[in-house]
């Protein structure tokens, strides 16, 4: 999975031509369904749930996967962001990239907190939690990586002194 997420940010990061661009777009859907399938071999096993509860819990999991699509489109938009503007980096762009990423954790809790509810409703709390917990270990292992493979922000022009 380390792999998959690396290729995929490497993939973002890297500034392509138009005609290159529909390529990268394959690419990153291609890797973005290998994840998909990971994460979904290890929510099963993880879960650990009788067929019964399987029944009641797999299409709920299908709505919040679709749902979270979204959200990392977004995410993986915000990245391409960042690498375009990396060099050319002002306060007006810092401060625009770091509120639309708290805005995409906010929509992301949010929808934990729905469907927990959801969940909770066709399977009970503890099978609930159950996911929330799987599902938030992928989702920082994710983030972490991600993280670390960002540089940092860098002032890429002086800030203006007071008198000048």
């Amino acid at each position: 999975m380390k792999k998959i997420i690396l290729s995929l940010v490497l993939t973002l990061l890297v500034a392509t031509t138009a005609a290159q661009a529909q390529n990268q777009d394959q690419y990153v859907e291609l890797l973005r369904q290998d994840l998909r399938t990971m994460k979904t071999a290890i929510v099963t096993q993880g879960m650990a749930m009788t067929k019964a509860e399987g029944d009641a819990f797999w299409p709920v999991y299908r709505e919040y996967e679709t749902e979270l699509a979204g959200i990392w489109d977004k995410r993986l938009a915000l990245i391409q962001s960042y690498a375009d503007t990396y060099e050319a980096m002002d306060e007006k762009t810092a401060d625009d990239i770091m509120m639309q990423s708290l805005k995409l954790r906010s929509e992301r809790e949010k929808l934990h907190a729905n469907y927990y509810k959801k969940m909770k409703k066709e399977v009970g709390a503890i099978l609930a939690a159950r996911f929330m917990q799987i599902d938030g270990v992928l989702a920082n292992l994710i983030s972490l990586q991600i993280s670390l493979e960002l540089p940092l922000v860098i002032e890429t022009a002086p800030a203006a002194t007071e008198g000048e």
